[in-house]
């Protein structure tokens, strides 16, 4: 199963670009119908994202340790979610230390 999904994938995104596919307007329909998951990455990141915001509800702010005992895998993806921002907005290293992000 996860070959053939990995190549419907493959197949719908050469498809968008206008390559050569047997991808077909239908076939996008039926998997669209079913909730077909074209970006496993964007689910499993909203995923995370739908847990900072139960973490923000319970504790008030966005600052969750990295070594979150009751949920690691959290104060983990948070972490590396800062590093992003910081490695991709650079140049805004003075404000990223004033502010807390918080929801």
């Amino acid at each position: 199963l996860g070959i053939w999904v990995c190549h419907q994938r493959v197949e719908h995104r050469k498809w968008l670009e206008n390559k050569p596919s047997p991808f077909t307007p239908e076939r996008l329909q039926q998997l669209n119908d079913i909730g077909f998951v074209w970006d496993a990455f964007e689910v499993a990141w909203m995923d995370q994202y739908q847990e900072l915001i139960q973490y923000n509800i319970e504790h008030g702010d966005c600052l969750v340790p990295a070594k979150y005992a009751s949920n690691p895998t959290l104060g983990i993806w948070v972490m590396t979610q800062r590093q992003e921002h910081h490695i991709k907005n650079s140049y805004n290293t003075k404000m990223n230390t004033v502010i807390a992000w918080y929801l």
